[in-house]
């Protein structure tokens, strides 16, 4: 999913990082909702839009920076035996990034951010790959084709219409490094917004 996908499947646009961090901070406190972060490839830059927004504090619960694959083990609690076989750009290791920052900081809610920002590849993926996992899975009504989060349809409604439980989305970015990590950022910041509104798997 690239994030003009994204745009469309969360039916608004990520266009503003600080815009998209006050709707997620209003919309956390709306729900009396707390969210924590765990991140790699973006490197505290998702914590650092969420904190921006005055009053953030009433919402947001801490964020880790678990760059070093190591650290995702040992902070987050990401499984060894799946880095091991996956390596870290995988929707499993994002998922369980999400719990343990959610876990880590007795947050209702968690998500991460987990890929290649570039400029070349790493581990076989190209730059730009990039997953970002939720915690707890949620379903939430994607306006594309569901294949293109999680691969699969969970369930569907009377409708016929995808609804889906979302545990990890991978994207697809471009740009430079810089761009990529500011893509997965607003990335991020979309998912937990319309996460924050989703039937809790």
């Amino acid at each position: 999913m690239n994030i003009e996908q994204l745009e469309r499947a969360c039916g608004f646009p990520l266009g503003d990082r600080l815009a998209l961090a006050r709707l997620l901070v209003e919309r956390h406190r709306e729900r009396s909702a707390s969210i924590a972060v765990a991140e790699s490839l973006t490197g505290g830059a998702l914590a650092s839009a969420i904190v921006d927004v005055p009053g953030a504090s009433v919402v947001f619960r801490g964020g880790a920076v678990t760059y070093a694959t190591e650290t995702k083990v040992s902070v987050l609690g990401v499984s060894e035996e799946r880095l091991a076989l996956t390596g870290p750009v995988d929707g499993v290791v994002a998922e369980q990034m999400a719990a343990g920052a959610a876990r880590l900081f007795r947050a209702e809610f968690g998500i991460a951010t987990t890929g290649v920002a570039g400029p070349g590849p790493n581990d076989g993926f190209p730059a730009g790959t990039v997953w970002i996992g939720v915690w707890p899975s949620c379903r939430f009504n994607f306006n594309l084709s569901p294949t293109l989060a999680n691969g699969k349809i969970l369930v569907k409604n009377e409708s016929g219409s995808g609804i889906e439980a979302i545990s990890a989305v991978r994207m697809q970015l471009t740009g430079s490094r810089s761009e990529i990590r500011d893509q997965a950022v607003r990335s991020a910041l979309g998912i937990a917004i319309a996460c924050v509104e989703c039937t809790p798997e």
